[in-house]
């Protein structure tokens, strides 16, 4: 969960302090995630991730799609000459 939820390889800083920040800030999201899952906030850390941006990114489809029908494919009937 440490890699996948938390992206604890995944950094794009080079400096020793930077690294560091992220690998602590990886580490304490980690300890944040499993004291969830004790406490039962949350059932499953991976499901939560998942979930984590569903309604943000349906919610930028709703405002952004109206008005915008001219994007949506247009088929039409093929014509056999």
């Amino acid at each position: 969960m440490l890699k996948q939820v938390c992206n604890v390889e995944r950094f794009q800083v080079r400096g020793k302090v930077p690294i560091l920040n992220h690998i602590f800030a990886a580490l304490s999201s980690f300890v944040e995630l499993q004291k969830m899952q004790f406490m039962g906030d949350i059932d499953n850390a991976y499901q939560w991730q998942r979930e984590l941006f569903t309604e943000v990114v349906a919610a930028f489809i709703r405002s952004f799609v109206p008005g915008k029908e001219h994007l949506t494919p247009q088929f039409r009937a093929t014509v056999n000459a």
